[in-house]
């Protein structure tokens, strides 16, 4: 640490005074650059760079009102965790489909790509439905209503 940082921090940790949160939140954005770079790949096209960032200042500055330094972590590790936290969260909290549909459709997908790779071409309804055990009447009610079409792209076909 540099002494310029070491004097910021011990300003910190007596005054906790908001120009010295500034500071500090200025010297540490590089995480908030680097979980959102690392992040934004995974996402889709739809989500936007800077709403992860809005969302890993906030887990900055979280991280920066909760950090105790007498843990003797290095406020970089614990500052990391609280961004990554705050950015999932976030997306959660604007996501409109619940986690059990996301896992279900992830299940659907990965079913959908082995099937194209076992059969080389791309599959049928009736393929898919029986390599995931989606035989029953409430799966092919859904399929007909469109529930699994709209929230899973590769049933779109």
């Amino acid at each position: 640490m540099t002494t310029q940082l070491t004097e910021l921090w011990d300003r910190w940790n007596t005054d906790r005074d908001m120009d010295t949160a500034n500071e500090l939140l200025t010297h540490y954005e590089f995480l908030i650059h680097y979980h959102v770079q690392r992040m934004i790949v995974t996402l889709p096209k739809s989500v936007e760079r800077d709403e992860l960032k809005s969302l890993g200042y906030m887990g900055l500055y979280d991280a920066l009102m909760k950090y105790d330094p007498e843990h003797n972590n290095k406020f970089d590790t614990y500052a990391a965790f609280r961004i990554r936290g705050a950015i999932i969260d976030g997306l959660r909290k604007i996501d409109w489909l619940p986690r059990s549909v996301r896992e279900r459709v992830k299940k659907i997908d990965h079913v959908a790509e082995q099937l194209e790779q076992k059969l080389h071409r791309a599959r049928r309804k009736k393929n898919w439905r029986t390599r995931a055990s989606c035989r029953s009447q409430k799966s092919r009610k859904r399929w007909r209503k469109g529930t699994l079409r709209t929230c899973c792209p590769s049933m779109r076909r």
